[in-house]
């Protein structure tokens, strides 16, 4: 049985690194209407084990306990991953272009300690679509489209054992299934001067 307490954290703060990243990649203009791209990048996930939260935990106004460095910890110990993204663009017209793309992400959080609230222990994959409109050479509108997908499954066995002296995340998740499914629209103004 889980229960749940309604505290309100004042000063909260975390420290997260972003991932150092090395990658390549190329565009080949196919005729003069049509191009294609793709990347790769290896991204250094594993620079990130933990983060300790400091803050103060309120309750009607009274402080009813202060966490210090240390005392909560999110473990991460995230697995380096490799980011492949692929792409097409088409001149529709003169100034017009259409686009489309894929991104496939391979696991990097770790099954040992899931969370909800972000990637799930397992690959991910991105569709995106898209088109802009150059007005001129100096300005151009944009919009597109992406959806993220991806899951992972984790088993209780998978998960810390303290008994044996494994490390135990303060906000990590439980065994069962993660997902992630996420839609963005984007608008996009360019104005070179």
């Amino acid at each position: 049985e889980t229960k749940v307490n309604s505290l309100v954290a004042e000063d909260a703060k975390f420290q997260f690194k972003l991932p150092s990243t090395v990658g390549v990649g190329a565009r080949l203009r196919l005729t003069p209407s049509v191009r294609l791209a793709a990347d790769m990048q290896m991204l250094i996930n594993s620079e990130n084990d933990n983060t300790s939260f400091t803050g103060k935990a309120v309750v009607g106004g009274t402080v009813v306990n202060e966490f210090k460095e240390g005392d909560l910890v999110n473990y991460a110990n995230w697995d380096d991953g490799l980011m492949m993204r692929f792409g097409a663009e088409y001149m529709v017209s003169e100034g017009f272009f259409a686009r489309a793309g894929y991104v496939y992400d391979t696991k990097s959080a770790n099954t040992q300690y899931p969370s909800a609230f972000g990637t799930p222990p397992g690959p991910t994959q991105s569709f995106t679509a898209g088109a802009e409109y150059a007005v001129t050479k100096g300005i151009s509108f944009a919009a597109a489209f992406a959806y993220r997908s991806g899951e992972g499954n984790v088993e209780k066995e998978q998960l810390p054992d303290p008994a044996k002296g494994e490390k135990v995340c303060a906000f990590c998740g439980k065994e069962g299934v993660y997902k992630i499914s996420m839609m963005g629209a984007y608008l996009d103004a360019v104005f070179k001067f």
